[in-house]
């Protein structure tokens, strides 16, 4: 099994919440939000709650219009080749990200991706953005993620590789056999056991690793 991080990975834009964060203006104070995070102030529900409700504070927002502003979120060229070629040769692909729901769906869509699993935003009957969310995927616990959708397969995690290209993805790369860099960051080295700048370059790398996954 093929699993990937989506933001800075499959998409272009290094997180989905930032995108949004820009769009609004409101970039400064979600700094703090992470801060507060990272310092231990408040959970990862809290945390959400605290950038939606940033977003909310700006003006209504409806569902229709958070989706138009993530559309605009490019997919690397080659993720759908990349996917098709995983298919090809018998590999599920899943995606794990951090971000939000409303893009993760629509690259699971166009890429073809078997599952996903991502932050859902929540919004009031109609269907106008609320403060909160469910948090599916907490940022600093992938693993947790990673290893329900490998039981609902009955996959091990030796036999599944997993793409990230940030410290948020180490839980990920934890507990799979082939764990994979995108990028450059140095902090995931110790991690990874191999690293890639390209979508279409882990084709070679399964192909050297082909004992490692399904």
């Amino acid at each position: 099994m093929a699993l990937f991080d989506v933001d800075g990975v499959i998409v272009e834009a290094n997180s989905s919440w930032q995108v949004i964060h820009e769009a609004l203006g409101v970039s400064d104070e979600a700094d703090r939000g992470t801060r507060l995070f990272l310092e231990g102030v408040m959970d990862y529900l809290k945390w959400m709650e605290h950038d939606t409700g940033l977003w909310a504070s700006r003006r209504r927002l409806h569902i229709n219009e958070l989706r138009e502003m993530l559309s605009r979120v490019p997919i690397r060229g080659e993720a759908r080749d990349v996917v098709r070629e995983l298919h090809r040769r018998g590999i599920i692909v899943g995606l794990v990200s951090g971000g939000i729901d409303l893009l993760v769906s629509r690259v699971a869509r166009e890429i073809g991706a078997d599952v996903w699993v991502a932050n859902r935003l929540s919004y009031d009957k109609k269907g106008y953005l609320v403060k909160g969310g469910m948090p599916l995927v907490p940022a600093e616990r992938k693993d947790i993620v990673v290893r329900r959708i490998l039981g609902e397969y009955g996959i091990s995690g030796e036999e599944a590789l997993f793409v990230g290209d940030s410290p948020w993805d180490i839980p990920a790369f934890l507990v799979v056999g082939l764990p994979v860099g995108f990028g450059g960051d140095p902090r995931i080295e110790p991690y990874i056991k191999r690293r890639i700048h390209g979508l279409d370059e882990l084709i070679g790398v399964i192909e050297d690793y082909e004992n490692c996954i399904l």
